[in-house]
């Protein structure tokens, strides 16, 4: 077997392995959720679309951030994220560019899922929406910081993957807008709230981001 056809099934197998690794992690996160959603949610309460859509893509990105961590916490399991080809031990560097991407999808994933969850209480007091919405307050600005410190560190294809996804979901969500504002205003389609455009909007990048690391290569 010649160096890159050696190369190449070492990435296969390693992007297999790793892919495995989150389909089990991402099929256990799906049953807890569909559990919750049977069997927490209080009696009276009504969750929409969009609130089930929020807490789906909320666990998708916590599961995603902790496994990150994981791995941003092991040299040779981040170096396999690195490079699959030719994994070799993570640069102290690259293990601490994983965790800070592991804790801006925490903090996202907390965002999403804190206001469908405080809506879940009980005859939920005013007192408690204000500190709710304090709490979200904080994690955004928390979540801002860390990344500006992403884009900062970053080199300049991550950053072309960050600008072509930004550039990409500003056209398709803005003609989105567009012709369902338009639908709305000439009564052909219902009316949606900022919560679920909220969600749609986090939807469509999460997809968007996917597609362009998958085609640009990033693993």
């Amino acid at each position: 077997m010649t160096d890159d056809a050696a190369i190449k099934s070492r990435k296969i197998r390693n992007i297999a392995a790793l892919s495995f690794a989150g389909m089990l992690v991402g099929a256990a996160a799906g049953f807890g959720l569909g559990r919750f959603l049977k069997h927490g949610v209080p009696a009276g309460a009504h969750l929409g679309w969009s609130d089930i859509g929020a807490l789906a893509i909320s666990l998708w990105m916590l599961v995603s951030g902790i496994f990150i961590a994981t791995a941003g916490s092991h040299r040779r399991l981040a170096g396999r994220m690195v490079d699959p080809g030719e994994p070799r031990p993570a640069t102290p560097e690259q293990m601490r560019f994983y965790r800070a991407q592991a804790f801006v999808l925490i903090l996202a994933g907390l965002l999403l899922a804190l206001p469908v969850l405080a809506g879940l209480l009980p005859a939920a007091s005013t007192d408690v929406r204000v500190a709710a919405m304090g709490t979200l307050v904080v994690l955004f600005a928390l979540q801002t910081w860390w990344n500006i410190g992403i884009w900062r560190r970053a080199d300049e294809f991550l950053r072309a993957l960050i600008a072509d996804t930004a550039i990409i979901c500003f056209w398709v969500l803005q003609s989105a807008l567009l012709f369902w504002a338009a639908g709305e205003k000439l009564g052909l389609l219902p009316s949606a709230s900022l919560w679920d455009a909220l969600v749609v909007l986090m939807a469509v990048y999460l997809v968007v981001s996917a597609t362009q690391s998958i085609r640009k290569g990033f693993t």
